[in-house]
């Protein structure tokens, strides 16, 4: 995380004037969605003080939205596409929608992996599981031809090279997963921010208010 996001996520904002306190809240809102720190943010912040600024008003609702299609799951969306207030946004809720069933069922990763090379499948990482399949494959069978052929270096040593191959490949199918969703989701706010133009929002407010 930038310092400069950290200066504003950690800033207090000791001014009585309800502009400034809306837009302190508004900056922190943008600082902590763009370093991940989602789960920190609580409806306080949402709840800003002047209700006259139309303008205003408007950007402390599109975070807000932005804040809901990020933490929603898949069951959720239909309740946000039900609400009128979110009609305006329906394109990228139904795309926010489509994105998130691109991502991966971190467990189902991990339960697939139990079968060499197929987590690695599952996450989308082909070529890695196709390793991972050939090496544990190969590696076995070398390791139960050398034990019948009384060979028993050579068939610990292989065995216990399969063995690794085969407890990465389960660990291995999870991190896949938890990766491709991060990517995933770092495209989707990247998306998100921009449809919504959130750096025209605080051009505007540097501009009117000169904060």
């Amino acid at each position: 995380m930038g310092k400069q996001f950290s200066r504003i996520i950690n800033k207090k904002n000791n001014s009585q004037d309800k502009i400034q306190i809306d837009i302190s809240r508004l900056y922190q809102i943008d600082a902590l969605l763009s370093s991940n720190q989602i789960s920190t943010l609580n409806k306080k912040l949402f709840c800003h003080l002047n209700q006259t600024d139309k303008m205003l008003n408007d950007f402390f609702f599109k975070r807000r939205l932005i804040y809901k299609l990020l933490k929603t799951e898949q069951e959720g969306f239909n309740i946000i596409k039900k609400k009128q207030a979110f009609s305006k946004y329906y394109e990228l809720i139904d795309y926010t929608e489509k994105e998130k069933n691109k991502f991966k069922n971190k467990a189902m990763a991990t339960f697939a992996g139990i079968i060499p090379g197929l987590g690695y499948f599952y996450a989308g990482q082909k070529t890695t599981g196709l390793v991972t399949l050939a090496v544990i494959t190969i590696g076995s069978l070398i390791s139960g031809t050398a034990f019948l052929t009384g060979n028993k270096a050579i068939g610990f040593f292989t065995g216990g090279v399969s063995f690794l191959f085969y407890s990465g490949s389960i660990m291995g199918g999870y991190l896949a997963a938890k990766k491709h969703n991060r990517k995933l989701n770092q495209n989707l706010k990247q998306h998100l921010y921009k449809e919504m133009n959130l750096n025209q929002d605080r051009e505007y407010l540097f501009n009117k208010y000169g904060l």
